[in-house]
């Protein structure tokens, strides 16, 4: 909380907060590359379950199992064509 009052501190914690957000958010990416579903996933649809399962994070279950892979999996098959199946072994 200190590091918040000092004002030159706020530039360095916002670069590294926005560059936790982008690697954080890359990783969402690289899944959809391995999984080679960039035809059927687009980068805005990516970075929206991101958004999306960020919040999912936030639900109070050990490691965030199950309630993640709920959210991003209905995520990925209403905004996609992607089955079901592959949706959840993406968030798996």
């Amino acid at each position: 909380s200190k590091c918040l009052a000092n004002p030159k501190a706020l530039p360095m914690i916002t670069a590294l907060s926005l560059g936790m957000w982008v690697i954080y958010a890359l990783n969402f990416y690289f899944m959809i590359l391995a999984f080679d579903l960039q035809k059927v996933v687009s980068l805005k649809d990516c970075f929206l379950t991101f958004a999306v399962g960020s919040i999912g994070v936030m639900v109070p279950t050990p490691g965030s199992a199950g309630s993640m892979h709920v959210i991003v999996t209905q995520v990925l098959t209403s905004l996609t064509e992607l089955p079901y199946d592959q949706a959840l072994a993406y968030v798996t």
